[in-house]
């Protein structure tokens, strides 16, 4: 997958609540979409519909991890271009 365009990323960064789940990310880490509401300070559907944005416009993806009880799900950086320092 190509890294997205820069006008997407500033748009999607545009939205606080976006913003600061990015800046969870970065650094290479992944977080559960809990997490990010809790730092964007959002509801969980709120989040929900963040994230879904920010994979749709190619900076975030979802890595599913099978437990024993449920699959929990990750969200990550897409690119590390977009934390490098």
């Amino acid at each position: 997958m190509s890294d997205p365009e820069w006008h997407t990323v500033a748009a999607l960064m545009g939205d606080p609540s976006r913003a600061a789940m990015l800046l969870q990310l970065m650094g290479g880490c992944q977080r559960p979409a809990s997490e990010l509401a809790q730092v964007a300070h959002v509801s969980p559907a709120t989040a929900s519909e963040h994230l879904a944005k920010l994979v749709a416009g190619g900076l975030v993806h979802v890595r599913r991890l099978m437990g024993v009880i449920d699959t929990m799900r990750w969200r990550a950086l897409t690119s590390r271009r977009l934390w490098r320092g």
